[in-house]
């Protein structure tokens, strides 16, 4: 098969990639081992907060419609605190003059949504579900050999296959990479209270308990913590895992009742010395993983997926090689730096906000009290949480 671009990965990133490549003229396959399907009556267990900017590129490529056939819940406050300060600082989106921050959707439904799109495409592609076992580069073109014995030609390939990214090991790109020693613990829970529409985060000693607002009335939580601890927590039965959230959270929402579809994930950043190689670019976790306290890998990711596609286009418009290097090197000037930037600053809310040392403590109070006091840097905040830079 011989098609213009092979994105390979069918996560969020991979897939809305794809669709986004086709959509501007490019011949593109999907190249994924594993099939994904529109949410069933169960929640996922992974979700992602999804800010205006990811929401309003998905409109664009006509998969927000979709997405909003199935469950989503948007949040439109966002409350943060700490053990130390208990009156929540609060960012209301109506400050900023908007309905809502974004979304909290499920990883599958996103992913789902742009490959529905994607295969009524006249530019798509289709491949069978299999993984890469080779990659070469030619001369005329990008070789992929499958496991299914196929053989893909392309001009350009897109590695959005995750952060064990088979296609960067294979392009000789390497990476910086950080482990916060922590886990996530995931897990949906139903609470005595309405979640209203308000996403929740408290910021412990030994990591961030987030708590976000699912469509049903229930939430989906993220609590890091140490290594040490995961397995305590993990291994306690329903009922004393829902007493135990619930005194960390403070009972914010009342008791928690029930608890569904514990899972655990190890914290790490890392980051592409290079976002690409001849004939090979990366988006999404491939170039970069982030602490999640923020909610911000996917948008990143969708972000990527963005900034490439435009520079593709406007490549194609003055007749130059979209795959080349000298396009390629623009998409990573675009994406790299303010990427670097983010990573950099959640590591200082890292470090800032999960730390026992006496004096954090008290600055981090500090801290929240002037944002609290401050309208401008409430605005910015207001406006970060909204996704006013790409």
């Amino acid at each position: 098969m011989d098609v213009d671009i092979a994105v390979i990965g069918g996560g969020i990133a991979g897939s809305i990639a794809a669709l986004a490549c086709a959509r501007a003229g490019f011949t593109t396959t999907l190249i994924d081992n594993a099939a994904i399907s529109m949410p069933g009556n169960e929640y996922e267990t992974r979700v992602s907060s999804i800010n205006l900017r990811s929401e309003e590129y998905l409109q664009q490529l006509e998969a927000w419609d979709i997405i909003t056939r199935y469950r989503t819940s948007p949040f439109d406050r966002i409350e943060v605190w700490t053990e130390s300060q208990q009156q929540p600082l609060t960012f209301d989106a109506a400050d900023a003059g908007l309905d809502h921050f974004g979304h909290i959707l499920e990883n599958n439904l996103l992913a789902a949504a742009a490959r529905r799109q994607l295969e009524i495409n006249d530019n798509y592609r289709q491949s069978s579900e299999s993984r890469v076992e080779s990659l070469a580069i030619k001369p005329d073109a990008a070789e992929l050999n499958l496991s299914t014995g196929y053989t893909i030609r392309t001009q350009l390939v897109v590695a959005a296959d995750g952060a064990n990214s088979i296609i960067r090991k294979l392009s000789g790109i390497n990476r910086s990479l950080f482990d916060y020693r922590q886990r996530a613990i995931v897990a949906r829970v139903l609470c005595e209270q309405h979640h209203g529409l308000r996403a929740r985060q408290k910021f412990l000693e030994t990591g961030p308990l987030a708590f976000l607002p699912l469509a049903d009335g229930s939430c989906s939580i993220v609590w890091s913590m140490d290594n040490d601890h995961v397995d305590e927590i993990l291994k306690l039965d329903d009922q004393d895992f829902c007493e135990r959230l619930g005194e960390v959270f403070e009972h914010r929402l009342g008791a928690i009742e029930t608890v569904m579809n514990r899972a655990s994930f190890a914290l790490r950043r890392s980051h592409a010395t290079r976002y690409y190689a001849e004939r090979v670019v990366l988006v999404g976790d491939a170039g970069h993983t982030i602490h999640p306290l923020a909610g911000l890998g996917a948008n990143l990711g969708i972000a990527d997926v963005h900034a490439l596609v435009e520079t593709l286009i406007e490549a194609r418009r003055a007749r130059q090689s979209f795959w080349g290097s000298r396009v390629l090197s623009r998409y990573q000037r675009r994406r790299r730096a303010i990427n670097s930037i983010t990573l950099s600053a959640m590591d200082v809310f890292h470090v800032g906000f999960a730390n026992n040392l006496p004096i954090l403590s008290t600055l981090r109070g500090r801290f929240l009290s002037i944002i609290d006091k401050s309208d401008t840097a409430k605005r910015f905040f207001i406006e970060q949480a909204g996704g006013s830079t790409p």
